[in-house]
């Protein structure tokens, strides 16, 4: 059911490039983070990005990618200097300090978008509340990303209202809600 990487690229280039609009930020270039933008994050952060986003991140260009409602960057910094910046006081998204365990990587209307430290999971919440209210959303960065391509191209192939569940049981995310959002 999930889109892979290479097919969500494909696809990808193929709508910038038909486009009267410049959609750059809607395609999956490289490259992504080195091994010394990851050391730089880890120390600023204090944390340890896991395996499976380190995979991915080093892979795509983050910085200047936007997917559906989903920014992940804002293309004015770095990859590596927006998330230093997205997870650093004063623009930490909750109350009090950042959970050591979770970095933001990323968001829109009406989610943040968080990684979990521990294992890698990618977890999500409503912007007007707390991020003690997150939920996860898929096992890992790549099955989200998969995912949320896939949602993307659903939409604009089909009526998507019965996917949902699917999309979500897919990614390993434990509630279809923000799929339901992501294939409105």
């Amino acid at each position: 059911m999930l889109l892979n990487l290479e097919d969500i690229r494909r696809r990808l280039d193929v709508l910038a490039a038909h486009s009267e609009f410049d959609l750059q930020d809607l395609r999956l270039r490289g490259p992504g983070l080195r091994s010394s933008d990851f050391d730089r994050i880890e120390e600023v952060l204090r944390c340890k990005l896991p395996a499976s986003y380190r995979e991915i991140a080093s892979a795509v260009n983050f910085g200047y990618f936007t997917l559906g409602s989903v920014q992940f960057g804002s293309g004015r910094y770095s990859q590596a200097d927006a998330l230093i910046a997205h997870n650093s006081p004063p623009l930490w998204w909750g109350d009090g300090e950042r959970p050591a365990n979770f970095i933001s990587i990323g968001g829109g209307d009406p989610y943040v978008i968080l990684l979990r430290l521990s294992n890698g999971s990618i977890l999500a919440f409503d912007s007007d509340l707390s991020w003690k209210t997150a939920s996860v959303v898929a096992s890992d960065i790549a099955l989200f990303l998969r995912g949320l391509a896939t949602a993307y191209f659903l939409r604009k192939e089909k009526p998507a209202s019965s996917s949902a569940e699917a999309l979500n049981r897919a990614v390993g995310g434990e509630s279809s809600e923000f799929w339901q959002i992501a294939l409105s």
